[in-house]
């Protein structure tokens, strides 16, 4: 039955060529040689848990396939042979920014939405091995990011990640270290499309570059020493720093707040700057 089955294929296939009417094997043919094509050149889907990305900063890591970056400053590094790639993170607000840096070049900005965010990022000029900083550029109240996986075309590969610094250095305070502000306009007047928080350019992360130190910035804006701007302090269930320096994703919430392994970073030093936010009378937004 075996010998039968193959001969009739043949003496099918023969038949239908010779009256050029052979329509399902015609159309079977060009399908799976475009379904092999379109294997080889699929993007290779590199998930958040891989070797080869550095997480930097408080990151919420229990889920190490979805980690979480609360605190401004938090950052995805990586480094790649190829031309570009794609990242996939999520936010849950539309507040939410990145600062996207290649090769230790000119900062770009990039928005995000509430939701999934399919983040294609290039390389001019492509050759060689480029460096990647993706680096979370608002606070935790504008949003909270899930790193989800990367994309590489055909050809591009992660290379091993680049060496942590020696220095460590640890930043903890207001909406100052978080770098609210730095972007202001000349009205100081809220603008979507260029948010005034910019954590990349905070003094801290900016004295971490200059240093060759790996910072943490742990930072609330509006949070005090003992009561934020409100004057609304533990009592109210509302965090200040003593509360969010434990922390890797701050909230209010009972339930919201995730804890943070200190043993994971060990400062060289920590600077401190608060107390703003607890001797404001306005009790009010500033």
């Amino acid at each position: 039955m075996h010998s039968y089955f193959r001969f009739g294929v043949v003496a099918t296939v023969a038949g239908c060529l010779a009256a050029n009417a052979c329509t399902l094997f015609c159309q079977f043919q060009p399908s799976t040689a475009a379904q092999a094509q379109s294997a080889q050149t699929a993007p290779a889907q590199i998930l958040a848990n891989d070797d080869r990305i550095q997480l930097i900063g408080r990151i919420d890591d229990r889920n190490p396939l979805r980690p979480r970056l609360a605190f401004p400053g938090t950052e995805i590094r990586l480094r790649l042979h190829g031309a570009s790639m794609q990242i996939v993170v999520s936010s849950n607000s539309d507040k939410s920014a990145l600062t996207i840096v290649v090769d230790h070049g000119t900062p770009r900005l990039q928005l995000l939405h509430a939701g999934s965010n399919d983040l294609p990022i290039s390389v001019v000029p492509a050759e060689g091995d480029h460096t990647f900083e993706i680096i979370k550029r608002t606070e935790t109240w504008q949003g909270i990011l899930t790193f989800v996986s990367i994309s590489l075309p055909e050809g591009a590969t992660l290379l091993p990640p680049p060496m942590h610094p020696v220095r460590k250095l640890m930043f903890v305070g207001d909406s100052v270290t978080c770098g609210a502000g730095v972007n202001n306009n000349a009205t100081c007047k809220p603008d979507p499309e260029n948010p005034a928080n910019d954590a990349y350019n905070s003094y801290g992360l900016l004295l971490g570059r200059r240093l060759d130190a790996e910072i943490q910035l742990v930072c609330y804006g509006g949070r005090g020493l003992v009561r934020d701007y409100r004057g609304l302090g533990i009592a109210d269930t509302v965090l200040n720093a003593p509360q969010f320096l434990t922390l890797s994703v701050p909230s209010d919430a009972p339930d919201g707040g995730v804890a943070w392994d200190a043993t994971r970073f060990q400062p060289d030093a920590i600077l401190f700057s608060l107390w703003t936010n607890d001797f404001n009378l306005q009790k009010t937004t500033p």
